[in-house]
């Protein structure tokens, strides 16, 4: 199911980026060598590829540190800042008069709570090597 999922998203994106190309080929903004630019490897100076980002352990780290609203591989004392204001900004306890938002704040803060709880289990382990 969810292969099928990621077949049809795939899809959808390549429709949009077929028809995006096709309307910016028109008004001449690009030229026939779009796609080829757009497909090219990155620069040498970017950073979004790193060995660390390749060699995580866990394949949900990249969603942790975006729970968390951090760039891949930032510290400890960093996720455990942004931790602390995410936690006060959507405690469950700041919306008891609105019951939706108290649910999708309970759902935020289950999520941040996990991502957090790595990020010790991951500091932990460091400081027992």
């Amino acid at each position: 199911m969810i292969d099928r999922i990621k077949k049809i998203l795939r899809y959808q994106a390549y429709e949009l980026h077929s028809r995006i190309w096709q309307q910016q080929k028109q008004s001449g903004e690009f030229g026939d060598d779009f796609f080829h630019r757009w497909n090219q490897a990155p620069p040498p100076g970017d950073k979004s590829h790193t060995q660390e980002e390749a060699g995580a352990q866990n394949p949900l780290e990249r969603e942790y540190y975006a729970n968390l609203e951090l760039p891949f591989g930032a510290s400890f004392a960093e996720v455990k800042k942004s931790y602390r204001t995410l936690i006060k900004q959507y405690h469950p306890d700041r919306y008891h008069s609105d019951p939706k938002k108290q649910l999708l704040a309970e759902e935020i803060t289950a999520k941040l709570n996990t991502a957090y709880q790595h990020f010790e289990r991951k500091q932990s382990q460091n400081k027992g090597r």
